[in-house]
């Protein structure tokens, strides 16, 4: 099943007789109190995300008919303000859609759809409960889920912290970098690099949540901080020179040596050739990591 988005997909779910999912949630009528609704809210959101659908009649969890809503001023407004008011951490990634009847103007369908989040779990408040989607159904979550994702979130929010200070960091040293590069060698002062941070890296490798991450998502990580991992070994070198000759064992940088050979790859040159790589990369898997993918 894919996206609802008009009339004729609402009228599809009924006549291909869809079942309620993983993903998906049928309510014949926008439930009162509202608030009610929250509850399949964020459950979706600490799952994998999902779609609830006002306005479709279900029988033994199969969508059975249209049973569309009066069309009302403010109803999407209403809606969010449900799920604003009712979530704890606050529900951002989500999206309310209302689908006029091609029948009737004056009533509607609406879509809550909803993203797995990054900040999970998610509590519904009206009822101080955290629920998780299993199979067709909202469920409570058990105390080792709810401290396995909070867990989960202190991680990953560490983690994108530590992204966003190194590609703060990366500037600050490509920008260094060209301002050596510009300089006569003779002119050049002895410098020292800042490391990159890899402790929120560590962390989630030792924390075991490497091995349920996304695939994508992990081999961007893995790929960032290979290359952040070579140029810190880069850096904190102690054996220190200004060249990497091919020719020899030096694969390190910093301060000027006056006496620096007339052949190798200028480290500070080869340093920024290798933050830019990892400045996309990074740039790339918090993207990812924001999406909660």
């Amino acid at each position: 099943m894919g996206r609802i988005e008009t009339f004729e997909d609402i009228k599809r779910l009924v006549e291909d007789h869809i079942e309620e999912n993983m993903y998906v949630e049928f309510k014949k009528e926008f439930l009162r109190p509202a608030n009610r609704i929250v509850k399949e809210i964020v459950a979706f959101a600490n799952a994998r995300g999902g779609e609830l659908i006002i306005g479709i009649e279900e029988r033994d969890g199969t969508a059975a008919g249209l049973s569309p809503i009066e069309k009302r001023p403010g109803i999407r407004e209403q809606i969010a303000q449900v799920i604003d008011t009712n979530t704890d951490p606050k529900l951002e990634d989500y999206e309310i859609i209302v689908i006029d009847d091609e029948e009737d103007t004056s009533k509607a369908y609406v879509v809550v759809r909803v993203k797995k989040s990054p900040k999970a779990p998610h509590m519904d408040t009206s009822s101080h409960k955290y629920y998780i989607r299993r199979g067709n159904r909202a469920e409570p979550m058990i105390d080792n889920e709810v401290r396995g994702l909070l867990f989960r979130r202190g991680i990953m929010r560490n983690l994108l912290m530590e992204i966003e200070s190194n590609i703060e960091l990366i500037i600050k040293t490509i920008q260094f970098v060209d301002g050596i590069l510009y300089s006569e060698p003779k002119k050049r002062k002895p410098y020292l690099f800042v490391p990159l941070k890899e402790e929120a890296w560590r962390s989630f490798i030792y924390s075991g949540y490497s091995y349920i991450a996304p695939p994508e998502v992990l081999n961007k990580l893995t790929s960032a901080y290979n290359l952040i991992h070579e140029v810190n070994s880069i850096i904190n070198a102690v054996n220190v020179h200004p060249y990497i000759n091919m020719y020899s064992n030096i694969n390190v940088t910093t301060p000027i040596d006056e006496n620096y050979p007339t052949i190798g790859e200028y480290v500070p040159s080869l340093i920024r050739d290798k933050l830019m790589e990892i400045s996309k990369e990074l740039h790339e898997v918090k993207e990812l990591l924001l999406l909660g993918d």
